[in-house]
């Protein structure tokens, strides 16, 4: 909200409640940026207030995010596919309130989408099952499994938390949250009764049915 100096000149404490904003501290000021509140902006003529919104940071977008599965590109009816979201925290610049400014992204959602009516919501983007030191084609958090061969189109959805800051100034929380879509992943589930494999389970112990 922006409050003019004719607007704060008028108010009437009997009549309109709450004092308004504080006068506006002169932007030429060497100690206008250190004021401890950080919902206050610097300006010559107004004094900026919060909150500030996801439609407000519309200018401002966050990476895509990307999705990958295990296998690649193919799965085994009722056999967990594994699935990895890959999205970060990461900061991004432009101008906000006419001011130079930074935005900061922070995954705060994972949804996903299996292509065959069943979806779920995570928190986190998943791991490989390397990284899980599981076997492979064991569940995980983001796994899923397929009760019918066929070729689904899998989709994930990243929600952004996000925080600016304006002039080098402290983090501010903005209020809502932004979506980006990766890039679906389309996988062909197959019913085997035989999977072929590169190594054997003395090679490889972590291997299907091993």
């Amino acid at each position: 909200m922006v409050i003019s100096d004719s607007e704060r000149a008028d108010w009437n404490p009997a009549e309109s409640g709450p004092p308004p904003s504080p006068p506006p501290r002169d932007i030429n000021d060497p100690n206008c940026y250190d004021d401890p509140d950080p919902m206050r902006v610097c300006r010559d003529d107004y004094h900026v207030t919060a909150p500030v919104t996801a439609r407000d940071i519309a200018a401002f977008t966050p990476d895509r995010p990307a999705a990958a599965s295990e296998p690649r590109t193919w799965a085994i009816v009722r056999t967990p596919a594994n699935f990895v979201g890959d999205a970060s925290r990461h900061v991004e610049t432009g101008e906000l309130l006419d001011q130079p400014a930074e935005v900061r992204f922070e995954p705060a959602a994972y949804y996903w989408s299996y292509g065959d009516g069943t979806e779920r919501t995570t928190r986190a983007g998943g791991a490989t099952w390397d990284a899980l030191d599981r076997p492979d084609f064991s569940e995980t958090p983001t796994s899923h499994e397929y009760a019918r061969s066929g070729t689904y189109t899998v989709r994930l959805v990243v929600e952004y938390s996000a925080e600016y800051r304006v002039a080098g100034a402290g983090w501010v929380p903005v209020i809502g949250t932004v979506r980006s879509a990766a890039p679906p992943l389309q996988l062909r589930v197959a019913s085997v009764d035989t999977v072929l494999v590169d190594r054997d389970c003395r090679e490889n112990p972590r291997g299907p049915g091993c």
